[in-house]
């Protein structure tokens, strides 16, 4: 009688607690078990997306080319001027500024790359150079 009445208070004996933790650790075990699904891994080693076909490749340059000079070379002055105005801030932890800096280098590096593309798209426009032409360009790298 002094059971019910504690179970209905909401109290538990000793025996259910034991049970009730049993089946709190097989519940956590499963829940272990079903967390070591395997995730495909980011792979930081990917490569060039640039196709390797040289015509496929031109194509791809070209809208690369274009995408920089039209739209990514700005964005990325403002982005680049955008985060180093925040280098001046004196309250900014060591920490902090070397993120900001890091992310000034990517944001170069990425407008880098964007002038190789403008650069090759331009050398794939030029054609045969005739003998005469290679002979001043060698005149000069002397």
């Amino acid at each position: 009688m002094f059971e019910k009445i504690l179970n209905k208070l909401g109290f538990i004996t000793k025996k259910e607690s034991l049970r009730l933790r049993q089946e709190n650790f097989v519940l956590k075990e499963k829940l272990r078990q079903d967390d070591k699904i395997p995730r495909p891994v980011l792979d930081v080693n990917i490569g060039d997306p640039a196709p390797e076909n040289p015509v496929a490749r031109r194509e791809y340059i070209a809208r690369c080319a274009a995408f920089h000079k039209d739209v990514l070379d700005q964005k990325m002055q403002h982005m680049i001027s955008t985060v180093s105005s925040e280098l001046v801030n004196i309250e900014s932890s060591r920490d902090f500024d070397m993120v900001l800096k890091g992310t000034i280098n990517a944001l170069h590096l990425i407008r880098e790359w964007g002038e190789s593309t403008v650069n090759e798209h331009l050398a794939n426009q030029t054609g045969d150079i005739d003998k005469e032409e290679v002979g001043i360009l060698k005149e000069k790298l002397k």
